[in-house]
């Protein structure tokens, strides 16, 4: 507090901001291992997938860097709710889109990150992100849903890991699919019920 209040200097506010990023760096990483830890059955309620990750996108969005931009398509379609835990559906959607910022953000380019919803012939609700990042090499791919497994400076490893679990305590699959200079896709299979 008598920190800020000394605020409006330039030294003070530089280093403000870089404990504030540490701090918002050690309670994502606190809060990963605790998620991991005590990781619960879902409580499952209907849930509707396009709003959810309407809100998901929005706040990543925000947080995003200008040069991203992040699409929902078809933007009329939804296929209404499904049976799932919807604190744990939000944090696979937010991982899932926080990992394809950081990937866009490292590209030259501007980057892109596209993401569909449709029915595969199971009934099943598939949702598919797309981006235009550098893309992943296979050894690398083969080693993402380990846990403690990263390529980031600042990860624990934990995010692709929990989303794994999650996905599949819903009867869901995650599946990911890049090539690098190809961009990657992150595909995620949720049944209705």
């Amino acid at each position: 507090y008598n920190i800020k209040r000394k605020a409006g200097q330039a030294p003070i506010e530089k280093h403000l901001r870089t404990v504030e990023s540490k701090i918002a760096e050690s309670e994502q990483i606190i809060n990963n291992l605790l998620f991991y830890a005590r990781l619960k059955a879902p409580r499952k309620e209907p849930v509707d997938i396009r709003t959810t990750l309407e809100e998901c996108v929005s706040m990543t969005a925000q947080k995003a860097p200008r040069t991203v931009s992040i699409s929902l398509s078809p933007p009329t379609l939804n296929k209404g709710p499904i049976q799932a835990d919807p604190i744990q559906i939000r944090e696979v959607f937010n991982n899932i889109l926080g990992n394809a910022v950081d990937a866009v953000s490292m590209a030259e380019k501007e980057g892109r990150i596209e993401i569909t919803i449709e029915e595969d012939h199971t009934g099943s609700i598939r949702l598919r992100f797309s981006d235009n990042g550098p893309g992943i090499e296979k050894e690398t791919l083969r080693k993402i849903f380990d846990p403690f497994f990263t390529t980031k400076t600042k990860g624990t490893g934990l995010g692709l890991s929990i989303c794994s679990q999650i996905v599949g305590t819903h009867g869901g699959r995650l599946e990911v699919e890049s090539a690098p200079g190809q961009g990657t896709a992150v595909i995620l299979t949720l049944p209705r019920a």
